[in-house]
């Protein structure tokens, strides 16, 4: 695989990472487990910006 297709590839997978910490309920969930939820949200959101960035700057 290239480099290119190795991004793609990575950003897919981590769009369905944040996806599904994002429709995960917080019904009966304590304080730490939601917070560990919106963490692992905000670090998928990050790495998924930056893998964007990546692929961009390589297309230049």
């Amino acid at each position: 695989m290239t480099r290119n297709q190795n991004i793609r590839q990575e950003i897919r997978h981590q769009l369905a990472v944040q996806n599904h910490l994002g429709a995960c309920t917080t019904t009966g969930k304590s304080d730490k487990e939601i917070a560990h939820i919106d963490e692992r949200f905000f670090l998928a959101c990050e790495k998924l910006e930056a893998l964007q960035a990546g692929l961009k700057r390589s297309k230049k």
